[in-house]
């Protein structure tokens, strides 16, 4: 995840530097075009990985060794980026990126779920990796199965008991296994209808347009700050606020959370919509020229405590187990499409409709998602896949209205 971060945060800085023609490394100014592209082809390339990914792979190989796989495009990606004299070069590497971080998004929440036990999922860190014990089950190795849950539990009599479990959920849904049956599967379509509604509202709400262009963003201003030293600070509150949430979320639980964090990135964005509204009247001084960093901070900690961090491992135990795999890849497929959409375009809307009306729109969207939150998305702190399956189906109680 901290290479994937990494891959992430990597066009803010280097924008700003092909932009400049003392400081680029290639043999001319890249056009608004190439760097629209740069900044969004990792995206698109993410998005046919995970069509292989989803349907073949992942069950294919396993969820370990497929973790060890995308570090090999990671590994390419360095070289081309060192060596780099063309736009191409940086085009490709992108792309690898984007390949890679299809694997690590689709893959590591799932496995962590499928790992981790219901009292104590969120903050659970391994540094000991052991096959998925649900993984190994798909193929028929129960006892290896069972091997490496009493491993992961310190109790063989509570492995067992969770194997039972999901042998017994896993019977309930044998009919969802077949993808071309899928479909048809009401409980399915209701968890992707979810979880694709989550990831539509987790790229909208506009962290990422935001963080893409980050340091260009605080350029804008005529603080003191330097635009490299606050992308660095701000970096590190996005890990900051990664680290609180594995220290929260067992404790309040993953609605609460979000929705005090959709709220937190509103205001945010309203703050950033405000500097720019202000700036089109006239110079900005004084603390207004604040305004943005103090909004770019709440947005990113909220972004990083809340949707950013949770969304994946929400999206993971909203599946049941036999349709696991391939809800998470059209999750993420789909995901990716919407940001590709919105790290290409975000640029361009933002010079035709003004800066100001464009956070604003993001504001407001935060505040829609914050609702669809509370309102449709069950609260799965504590619960098994089988009791989540229950509430989506309407045989347990729950406060959702969807």
């Amino acid at each position: 995840m901290l290479c994937a971060g990494l891959g992430l945060a990597w066009p803010s800085p280097v924008l700003v530097k092909l932009n400049n023609a003392t400081e680029t490394v290639l043999p001319r100014v890249i056009t608004a075009e190439e760097g629209s592209w740069i900044v969004s082809i990792g995206f698109l390339a993410g998005i046919i990985a995970n069509l292989l990914i989803g349907t073949t792979l992942i069950d294919l190989l396993g969820r370990k060794p497929f973790l060890i796989l995308v570090c090999l495009p990671k590994f390419v990606t360095g070289f081309l980026y060192i060596y780099a004299s063309e736009v191409w070069m940086l085009l490709l590497g992108r792309a690898l990126v984007g390949i890679a971080d299809a694997g690590i998004f689709t893959i590591l929440p799932m496995y962590s779920s499928e790992i981790a036990s219901s009292c104590f999922d969120v903050g659970t860190v391994t540094l000991q990796l052991s096959t998925s014990p649900f993984n190994l089950k798909i193929p028929g190795h129960k006892a290896e199965a069972l091997k490496v849950l009493t491993f992961l539990r310190g109790s063989e009599t509570q492995a067992k008991e969770e194997i039972a479990e999901f042998e017994k959920a896993d019977e309930m849904n044998t009919e969802s296994v077949s993808k071309k049956d899928l479909i048809k599967n009401r409980l399915f379509l209701k968890s992707l209808i979810l979880v694709l509604t989550l990831g539509f509202g987790s790229q909208f709400v506009g962290f990422n347009a935001v963080s893409f262009y980050l340091q260009t963003v605080l350029e804008s201003t005529q603080t003191s700050v330097r635009p490299e030293m606050a992308s660095v600070t701000i970096g590190l509150i996005q890990l900051f606020a990664s680290f609180c949430t594995t220290l929260v979320t067992d404790r309040f639980g993953r609605k609460p959370i979000l929705s005090v964090t959709c709220v937190g990135m509103g205001i945010g964005m309203f703050g950033l919509g405000l500097f720019f509204k202000l700036k089109e009247s006239g110079p900005v001084d004084g603390f207004m020229n604040y305004v943005p960093l103090i909004s770019l901070i709440l947005v990113v900690f909220c972004y990083s405590a809340g949707i950013g961090s949770l969304m994946w491992v929400l999206n993971a135990e909203l599946f049941d187990g036999p349709s696991r795999g391939i809800g998470m890849s059209v999750s993420l497929v789909m995901t990716t499409l919407f940001l590709f959409l919105l790290t290409k375009y975000f640029a361009i809307v933002s010079l035709s409709i003004g800066p100001a009306i464009t956070y604003w729109i993001f504001s407001v969207n935060c505040v829609l998602l914050c609702v669809f939150i509370m309102v449709c998305i069950p609260e799965t702190k504590g619960r098994t896949f089988a009791e989540i399956q229950d509430i989506l189906r309407g045989k347990k109680e729950e406060n959702t209205k969807c």
